[in-house]
């Protein structure tokens, strides 16, 4: 997916933009984007990929590994992701964004 990319409002170098999946997944992400980028198609936005198996690793811990901010702000976009994932999974994922509360 590249709906960050395609996000007029996350252009910005003061906004930071996260990315958590499976490193295999992020790898051939990052190889797309940048021929996206260099063709003009896709925004510049500046990404931090934080590899995480969600299954089995806490994503939020995996966004903290690569300098998430957790007293920051934080606007979460969760797409495409529940289908290859158990209930238990999804629950306790939804949990902790819920429980960040206005935080997020």
């Amino acid at each position: 997916d590249t709906r960050p990319y395609r996000m007029k409002g996350l252009q910005s170098e003061n906004i930071k933009v996260y990315e958590v999946d499976a490193a295999g997944t992020q790898s051939q992400k990052k190889s797309a984007v940048q021929k996206l980028q260099q063709r003009g198609i896709i925004g510049d936005v500046v990404s931090k990929f934080a590899p995480c198996d969600i299954s089995s690793q806490s994503w939020m811990e995996c966004l903290i590994d690569k300098g998430f901010d957790q007293s920051l702000p934080t606007f979460v976009i969760w797409e495409g992701v529940s289908m290859y994932l158990t209930l238990p999974v999804i629950q306790s994922t939804l949990k902790l964004v819920a429980d960040r509360g206005g935080k997020t």
